[in-house]
């Protein structure tokens, strides 16, 4: 599939460079044409571009001609024969100058005695970052000498000696350059950040002028926010966006981030934005359950909406954040809106682009600060103390505990005993080396772009092969663009193809690699002799012991593995009509379908298969796998479809044009479906074709049973339709002041018709004042200065509720002969829309020329009848129901700040030094508000007297009523008593009996209150980034640095778990912190981590079942207070060194630019001394632990010809 997408792409590529070839043979025919005329003929025709001075054509007469398929030269001689100028070809560029003219004898002594004798000037206008600039103007200041850039951007032009040139481009400074006798001027124009009246801002479904726009939008260029190191553009926000807090839990390939844009508008629904590409709304490749998608542990590596989509493809960026912004998505926008521009054709000849990234990513290792956990000498001294003290071992002996039990079984003698004890001590395993690897991974991406001004094209395909970390994983991706633009007279049409394929393996996470990686002891070896593996027996998470000793970690890794390959199109037709001057038909149609597969399999010699065999393989009646191993597989196929159209009219009502109106009305259809097949096979043979053993189910009866049970595929199909009507309107007074109203209602199938809110209207109102040009126009420093206020009102639906029961049907019965099924959701049809009410206010600027630009805003966003559950009696089929429960709110101020303190770029046409700063800041706060329930109830989703998991408060998966969302709570660490046992506050063992009494009478939240603690939220309160950019000739350096504060982090465990424990087993490591545990009665005084115990029943726990806060002590320990640190961090997010190719060396190697570039990401990170190096994003939460987010290195070359 992929080998025919790649050749379709080329094939495509190919075909638009013919297109743009252009021939360079012409046919012309007509009397007294201008020759003008035949100019832009010819540039049609060819594709070449004409350069002459404004008076070059002055004296120049009409042509008679009739030429066909004529060479491009000959026209030329034919058209130039006789008159008053004569031509020159350069590349694509032909330029026309006068034919000097003969003078006299005093003329040329005039001239030697100092009168003025013009020159031909030429050179190149470029961009800072060394990209042409096609059509700027170049003038002489003072005359009528003038043109324009060619699509390279070359020029050529007339002047004198002493003259200055003026050169000017759309949203770039003016430069005058003095010519001083030079002939040959290349120009770099610096981009005019200030110049708001010229940028747009596209929403997706309208472009606005940045100054008519009154709702809170971050606009960012790909160019400024392009990470070679990063191969998705959702990782690249970290930082950029005031307002956008990114959440990163694992530093896998291929890993999606989790975004939130201000705050968390609902507990039950998807807090991820959607992600809108040329317009259309993008669709997940794969469903996943919001309650899995919003889980703080949750590591998504099947990718998200935008996951296949090439950063290189990307022209720029739009953040849409509030009401006024994101009101025409309707209900689907309530977490905000991200909308993407691809990068569209220019008008010229063709130019090919490619960019090429290879990236270094460097591995953990145990000398690195981020890895804390004992060598082989450490662990070995924990061991003996435990021999010492009689703790007894549990699990399989390895290591000291096994050369220990042998010497005192006399198996070996006490020289062989110490032999063995040295080499445990001195082995130190590097179980990260074994399962981690440096890696090399690159990205490259080829483009063409090129066209004329009734059309243009663009094409591109990509290929990214990020390698991972973790030994055997990465993720590729396969992609392809095309777009095409047409504009004949008064009819505008897009249209676009984006194709992706993704291709991804990971060790299946069951396995749980880097938690093997750090809780395994260092004294166990990885080979019993030089190429052969030491397996042994493991204990298991549940503390029993695996029944054979069939365990290795490369063994399990090289006969196992989790595939996602998937692909997906989307086509695109936007087409564009203008009735009449200032009326606009527009029509969209999209349709995207993906198909994408998921497997997850192991082979009989890997030991989890090992464990499903039972303690009798032998024995059909209780061996489940008799052969072969297990493939799980799952296919997702989506298919979505778009209809949009909308007529909108824009003109000014009066002749003075003060008074300007624009107006949109339009309608939309969208629906998707998701289509899904799951099933669990055994008896699976990978090497041998893919292929399945054949199980007689009459003689394996326990296979047999597992088959009838579990082993059925799964069907699952979802539908979602969308009917939308949405309406906007400005009005605009003397460009000072706008006002704006933009309403829309949806109607969608997931609610009832006894609902009252079956169609949710959303809408807005919003105003802006450019103060610039009212009260501040006097003042000369203010550029531009702006104020927007707005109010708007959004909604919200859940998926999976509908106002009919959803069944999920089961299979035959066969002893009552009947199907059976089960109730996977109740029927919910008075299920109201969640509401969210936005306030927002904002102040943009714009000072000193452009050295200060910058924004300051507010907000305040409150949801309703917020979706929450409540437990329900079994006799309806399942334990939850969705209702409107409670409320939520969300504030927060913005900064946004560009400050350019210098700013040198040209001082006399040479390159100077840029010095520019951008500060971010994001500060939200949320509260989760409970209208419907007293001041004494702690939880918002539990009922009184349920009984209530302390996981879920530990955790922070229950809403809090009056606490931030993702609040979690932490027991009262107090002591560590004279045994070397925690003692915690409302859990003291010595007040057993007195406790246990008083917890009997209290409910299940009383008891947590009583011994719990909160201890913070686990989304940061402030995300924000500070980037430096200088810039001197043809050099540049960038440095961003990105902070989050406000966020609580609990640390690895040390005391409980499976890779820190009281009581470990041989085979188990522990964190180096436990170097300093309590030993010795007195300890107590010195250290607050626990000793080394075997304890059993009330020694552990006192509290019985129906009190239960806790598991025990050591559980309690690892998630009190005292294992709680603030997650703030600064990082050192990337650093780049680029160098810009000077347009002569380019013109040398006939490349229009070149760049070559070196840069980090991910490099430093800052954080609270007693994480000990670990990194901000691994939690003590997560049943595993994550791979840390890596430090890559890049080196990076783009050119274009």
């Amino acid at each position: 599939m992929k080998k025919q997408i790649t050749r379709t792409l080329l094939l495509v590529i190919l075909m638009a460079w013919s297109v743009a070839g252009f021939s360079q043979s012409v046919s012309l025919k007509g009397s007294d044409v201008p020759v003008e005329k035949l100019f832009d003929e010819i540039k049609k025709q060819t594709g070449f571009s004409f350069f002459y001075p404004a008076n070059a054509l002055k004296g120049a007469r009409p042509v008679n001609i009739d030429i066909t398929n004529t060479s491009l030269k000959a026209a030329l001689e034919l058209i130039c024969k006789g008159q008053p100028f004569t031509y020159n070809i350069n590349g694509k560029i032909i330029t026309i100058s006068l034919i000097p003219v003969k003078r006299s004898v005093s003329d040329s002594t005039n001239m030697e005695n100092g009168s003025s004798r013009e020159q031909l000037i030429t050179g190149r206008i470029t961009s800072r970052e060394g990209q042409p600039l096609a059509g700027a103007t170049i003038r002489v200041k003072g005359k009528s000498t003038g043109g324009k850039s060619a699509d390279d951007g070359r020029y050529s032009i007339t002047a004198e000696a002493n003259d200055q040139l003026i050169v000017t481009y759309v949203n770039y400074k003016q430069d005058i350059i003095s010519i001083k006798g030079r002939k040959v001027i290349d120009v770099i124009l610096e981009a005019n950040i200030s110049a708001m009246d010229e940028v747009t801002i596209s929403t997706g479904y309208q472009r606005i002028e940045q100054k008519y726009m009154t709702g809170a939008v971050t606009r960012l260029k790909m160019d400024s926010l392009y990470q070679p190191g990063i191969t998705t553009v959702d990782k690249m926000l970290e930082g950029r966006v005031p307002g956008l807090i990114m959440m990163q839990n694992s530093g896998q390939a291929g890993a999606a981030p989790k975004l939130r844009i201000r705050g968390t508008s609902t507990i039950l629904g998807s807090r991820e934005p959607i992600w809108v590409v040329d317009g259309i709304v993008q669709t997940d490749p794969v469903p996943i359950e919001a309650n899995r998608i919003n889980d703080y542990d949750f590591v998504n590596l099947v990718g998200n909406a935008i996951s296949g989509l090439n950063p290189n493809d990307i022209e720029n960026i739009s953040v849409l954040k509030d009401a006024a912004a994101t009101a025409m998505y309707g209900v689907r926008a309530a977490n905000g809106v991200i909308v993407v521009t691809t990068k569209r054709g220019k008008s010229g000849p063709a130019t090919v682009s490619y960019s090429n990234n290879i990236t270094y990513t460097r591995r953990p290792r145990y000398t690195d600060n981020d890895v804390y956990m004992m060598n082989s000498q450490e662990r070995i001294d924990v061991s003996k103390e435990m021999f010492d003290r009689q703790i007894p071992t549990k699990g399989v002996p390895e290591a000291y505990e096994k050369a220990m039990i042998a010497y005192y079984n006399g198996e070996i003698d006490y020289a062989t005993y110490l032999q063995r004890v040295n080499r445990a001590k001195t082995m130190n395993t590097d179980w990260l080396g074994a399962v981690t690897q440096d890696v090399l991974s690159s990205n490259q991406t080829l483009g063409i772009s090129g066209g004329s001004a009734q059309s243009s094209y663009y094409a591109s395909v990509g290929y990214t092969n990020e390698r991972g970390v973790i030994k055997g994983e990465y993720s590729k991706r396969y992609t392809g663009l095309l777009k095409l633009n047409l504009n004949y007279r008064n009819f505008l049409a897009q249209f676009s193809i984006v194709a992706n394929r993704n291709d991804r393996r990971y060790t299946p996470e069951n396995l749980g690699i880097l938690k093997y990686a750090y809780g395994t002891s260092r004294a166990i070896p990885l080979y019993k002799e030089k190429d052969s593996l030491y397996f042994y027996a493991p204990t298991l998470p549940d503390g029993t012991t695996s029944l054979r000793p069939a365990f290795n970690v490369l063994n399990e890794m090289n006969h196992s593995g989790q595939t996602v390959e998937g692909n997906s199109y989307t086509f695109t037709g936007n087409l564009n009509y203008q009735l009449v001057q200032g009326l606009q038909l527009k029509a969209v149609l999209s349709y995207t379908a993906s198909n994408t597969e998921q497997r997850k399999w192991y082979d009989e010699k890997t030991s989890y298969i090992d464990q499903l065999r039972s303690a009798a393989p032998g024995d059909p009646s209780s061996n489940a796998i008799p052969f072969g191993g297990e493939l799980w597989q799952q296919n997702n196929r989506v298919q979505a479809y778009t209809m949009r159209g909308d007529v909108e009219y824009s003109r000014y009502a009066d002749a003075r044009k003060k008074h300007f109106l624009n107006a949109m009305l339009g309608t939309e259809l969208s629906s998707s479906k998701n289509s899904a097949l799951a099933q669990t096979r055994r008896g699976y043979y990978p090497e041998r074709g893919y292929s399945f053993a054949q199980i007689n189910l009459a003689t394996y009866t326990a296979y047999a049973n597992w088959l009838q049970n579990s082993g059925q595929p799964t069907i699952t199909e979802g539908l979602t339709n969308l009917a939308s009507v949405y309406a906007s309107a400005s009005y605009i007074y003397d460009d000072r002041y706008v006002l704006t109203a933009n309403a829309r209602s949806d109607y969608s199938n997931a609610f009832g018709s006894r609902s009252n809110e079956r169609f949710m209207p959303t809408w807005v109102i919003s105003a802006r004042w450019n103060m610039e040009k009212d009260l501040l126009k006097n003042l000369q420093w203010v550029n531009t200065a702006a104020l927007r206020l707005s109010y708007g009102t959004q909604g919200n639906m859940l998926q999976n509720q509908t106002p009919y029961a959803i069944i999920q049907k089961g299979d035959l019965i066969g002893d009552y002969g009947a199907f059976g099924s089960t109730i996977a959701y109740l029927p919910n049809p008075y299920l109201r829309w969640e509401k969210t009410d936005n306030y927002d206010a904002g102040i943009d600027f714009s000072l000193l020329n452009g050295r200060l630009v910058g924004s300051v805003g507010v907000f305040y966003k409150k949801t309703t009848n917020a979706f929450l559950t409540r437990s329900v009696s079994v006799v309806n089929g399942v334990n939850y129901y969705t209702v409107n429960g409670g409320d939520l709110e969300n504030k927060g101020i913005e900064l946004s700040f560009n400050f350019t303190p210098i700013n040198n770029a040209m001082n006399g046409g040479k390159k100077g030094l840029i010095w520019r700063i951008d500060p971010q800041l994001g500060q939200v706060f949320n509260k989760i508000l409970d209208r419907a329930l007293g001041n004494n109830r702690l939880t918002l989703n539990a009922n009184e007297g349920e009984n209530i998991n302390y996981t879920t408060y530990l955790n922070g998966d229950i809403p809090t009523s009056g606490k931030p969302v993702g609040t979690f709570y932490a027991y009262r660490f107090k002591s560590i008593d004279n045994k070397g046992v925690p003692v915690f506050y409302g859990a003291e063992p010595e007040n057993a009996a007195a406790l246990e009494a008083k917890y009997s009478k209290m409910s299940t939240e009383d008891i947590f209150r009583e011994v719990m603690t909160e201890s913070g939220r686990r989304e940061p309160v402030l995300q924000g980034s500070i980037s430096n950019y200088l810039a001197y000739g043809n050099w540049s350096l960038n440095l961003n640095f990105t902070y989050s504060l406000g966020n609580k982090i609990r640390l690895l465990k040390i005391a409980s778990g499976e890779y820190g424990t009281f009581q470990p087993s041989s085979q188990q490591n522990l964190r180096k912190e436990y170097v300093d545990r309590w030993r010795y009665p007195g300890d107590e005084t010195k250290t607050t981590i626990p000793g080394l115990f075997s304890l059993a029943g009330n020694e552990r726990a006192w509290w019985g079942a129906n009190n239960a806060f806790a598991l025990d002590y050591f559980q309690m320990y690892d998630y009190s207070d005292l294992r709680v640190v603030s997650g703030d961090y600064l990082k050192l997010q990337s650093a780049a060194l680029n160098y810009n190719c000077p347009p002569e060396l380019c013109k040398r190697y006939r490349l229009k630019a070149a760049r070559i570039s070196l840069s980090g990401s991910n490099l430093v990170t800052w954080a609270h001394k007693e994480m000990k190096g670990q990194d901000p994003t691994q939690s003590g939460t997560s049943p595993n632990i994550n791979l840390s987010i890596r430090p890559v290195y890049a080196l990076s070359i783009n050119v274009s010809f």
